[in-house]
């Protein structure tokens, strides 16, 4: 499943994304910071991994569902999370 960046306006894209770098496979595992636009709110299929305020959340799901989230009309907007790796 090709996801096209451009389609999803909700999304802000970091460096550590381009449209070669989103996963294609539908159950690989994204992790995000999600702004909603209701206090306390928790988008479906998500797992929230800590709320940083009442309306903005760090999440995890699967690379399927960022479609769904994008449509999910009370999030305001999804930025990516970059994988840091460890310097030795």
């Amino acid at each position: 499943m090709k996801i096209n960046l451009n389609d999803l306006t909700k999304l802000e894209v970091t460096s550590g994304h381009t449209p070669d770098k989103v996963p294609t496979n539908p159950l690989e595992m994204l992790t995000a910071i999600v702004k909603t636009k209701k206090p306390n709110y928790e988008p479906k299929n998500v797992k929230i991994r800590a709320r940083i305020s009442p309306l903005i959340v760090t999440c995890a799901f699967p690379a399927g569902e960022l479609a769904k989230l994008e449509q999910d009309p009370k999030v305001e907007s999804i930025s990516l999370n970059k994988t840091l790796h460890t310097i030795e």
